[in-house]
């Protein structure tokens, strides 16, 4: 991770992409396991507040990485941290949740295309 986030953080704030980029998204996912919880909603409640901190604790490493210090600004306006609990699980092929798998990390980049589309529209009409 100290080798990776630095290089995607420079190619994402780069001229060429830092204003397509709406969001970056630190996801935390975790499995459905939850041996102690009476109900489904417990057991999610309890895996949302374990994902948020798998997902926080990844914020909290990449803002402490000495490379990041010089996009502090953009990792500001970009950069989120969100628990997802165990929705997204991932399955084997025989449908059986995979649950070393389900609890894990994503970096997801949104962009800015709803902007992009208007813009084009507006460009267009006036050409």
């Amino acid at each position: 991770m100290s080798n990776f986030f630095p290089r995607y953080l420079k190619i994402l704030s780069s001229d060429k992409y830092k204003n397509s980029i709406a969001e970056i998204r630190i996801e935390g996912y975790a499995s459905s396991l939850w041996q102690i919880a009476h109900s489904e909603q417990e057991v999610y409640l309890n895996n949302m507040k374990l994902s948020q901190g798998r997902a926080f604790s990844i914020l909290q490493y990449l803002y402490q990485l000495p490379d990041a210090r010089n996009f502090t600004k953009f990792l500001n306006d970009k950069l989120t941290a969100n628990g997802m609990s165990y929705s997204h699980k991932v399955q084997t092929n025989n449908g059986v949740e995979d649950t070393m798998s389900s609890q894990r990390i994503e970096f997801k980049v949104n962009l800015n295309t709803d902007n992009q589309v208007i813009n084009n529209l507006i460009m267009s009409k006036g050409s």
